[in-house]
């Protein structure tokens, strides 16, 4: 087979494009830490996040109407570039009779899909020392009561289910910016593989797995909740661990998206190198604080 690049990237450019819409729809039904990201679509170099502040709260409507404006709050997220690739050997493409290069197109295509997933991550585990919107950490001892930085008492069943519990009471007592309660109930525990079957056994259970004396007891837990594992969390800290909402309209965590990932196909200038890759742009960024809260073991 004589290479015609012009072929190639007819046979190429179409893998990709499947490999997305494949995992787009895989995500739809399994979505993970994106479920905790409200995805914004970005139009320009960077976008202005300021409205992260509460809308006011509801009142008795006496007189003139009282229409507080959103606190002023310059929290910009900026569109980067994000870029993988592989290098491919004209001889090679000569010589494929397996077809193992159209495999490339849906490694690349995985690659793009789940970097944000990995933004997302990063977010967390950065998180106190990060900023969110307000100018503190995104995880921090604020002031009450809204600190969402608790130390936690270990990583037992029995320790994770008191933690759990105070995780959830912290959250239920956040107030907004102009101190309205939020009453935001958690339903996403993100933490490391190592404690994830701990947690698991947990909240999955139909009766409460730290009962004792063979008692089958109701598991308050059971069924409502959300249990992700990730072991970029386990080389970070491997008994810190993350409560979130996800049910809200203004999420914990953002996914900023300007471009779709897209396939390009380049050759190296003087040889028979060819690289063949594919790019986005986007970025992450810090949703609302009272919305994340994360335990700290010692």
């Amino acid at each position: 087979m004589s290479f015609n690049p012009i072929v190639i990237e007819k046979g190429l450019y179409p893998g990709f494009t499947r490999s997305m819409l494949e995992y787009n729809k895989a995500r739809a039904i399994n979505p993970g830490i994106m479920a905790a990201a409200m995805e914004i679509q970005s139009n320009g170099a960077y976008e202005k996040l300021g409205w992260l502040g509460a809308l006011p709260s509801v009142k008795q409507w006496v007189g003139e109407l009282n229409a507080k404006e959103f606190n002023s709050y310059d929290y910009t997220i900026k569109n980067l570039d994000w870029a993988t690739g592989v290098p491919i050997n004209e001889n090679d493409i000569d010589d494929d009779q397996t077809g193992a290069l159209s495999m490339f197109s849906a490694a690349l295509a995985q690659r793009i899909m789940v970097h944000p997933e990995k933004m997302m991550f990063d977010l967390l585990i950065n998180g106190d020392s990060d900023l969110a919107y307000d100018g503190s950490a995104f995880f921090a001892d604020r002031t009450a009561p809204n600190d969402n930085l608790l130390a936690g008492t270990g990583v037992t069943l029995s320790a994770l289910k008191t933690d759990l519990i105070s995780a959830l009471v912290a959250m239920a007592k956040f107030a907004d910016d102009q101190g309205e309660k939020l009453n935001a109930r958690g339903n996403m525990i993100v933490c490391p593989v190592a404690l994830q079957f701990n947690f698991e056994s947990l909240v999955y259970s139909p009766a409460d797995p730290t009962a004792t004396g063979g008692v089958d007891t109701y598991n308050p837990f059971a069924n409502k909740f959300t249990v992700i594992g990730d072991p970029r969390l386990d080389a970070d800290d491997s008994t810190d661990w993350y409560l979130l909402s996800s049910r809200e309209i203004v999420k914990p965590l953002i996914y900023q998206k300007r471009q779709e990932g897209r396939p390009r196909l380049e050759k190296t200038p003087h040889t028979k190198t060819w690289v063949y890759s594919a790019d986005y742009r986007g970025n992450g960024g810090y949703g609302i604080p009272t919305l994340a809260v994360k335990t700290v073991n010692a």
